[in-house]
């Protein structure tokens, strides 16, 4: 594959110098902006072209078939636990336990609410942090780290335990 880098002042141009200095089959592999040494901003774009001798392979395109959603919805009832593809023996053990309390005229959400609890252990999220131990939340910049350790630490402080946060950048 042979790698090419190239500075446009716009995308269209630097289009443009892909196609003519390495044809139609240039990949575009990256581009970022950049400036000049005279302080101009540019645009710096790294194009591939496979070499001649290796044939690249070429995926199949993927097939699609148009279904008809009213048809699907109208074979499988709605129910509060259809909605949420849980496993089905977790479904039928739910529905089981929640029959009594139906045919007792509890609403179906609140036979759930009543059973829910005994068959799932539900616990706040802050519940699930144990006490007395250091927790590090990674990940990406924006992906909510911050957000949720306020709100940890807001669960944990209304249980009464003691809380402490550092953050690190």
């Amino acid at each position: 594959m042979r790698l090419k880098t190239l500075t446009a002042p716009t995308m269209p141009e630097a289009l443009r110098l892909i196609r003519t200095q390495l044809g139609q089959d240039a990949l575009i592999l990256s581009t970022r902006k950049i400036k000049t040494a005279d302080g101009i901003e540019t645009l710096e774009i790294t194009a591939a072209l496979p070499d001649n001798d290796t044939e690249t392979p070429t995926l199949p395109a993927p097939q699609f078939t148009p279904q008809d959603t009213k048809t699907k919805t109208q074979d499988t009832p709605k129910t509060p636990l259809s909605a949420h593809l849980l496993p089905k023996a977790l479904e039928e053990r739910l529905k089981t336990a929640t029959k009594g309390l139906v045919e007792a005229n509890f609403s179906e959400e609140e036979a759930l609410e009543m059973t829910l609890p005994k068959i799932l252990p539900l616990t706040t999220p802050a519940g699930q942090l144990t006490g007395g131990m250091l927790h590090v939340f990674v990940g990406p910049h924006g992906a909510g780290k911050t957000t949720l350790m306020g709100k940890l630490a807001l669960q944990a402080a209304a249980s009464g335990q003691k809380v402490g946060l550092m953050s690190l950048d």
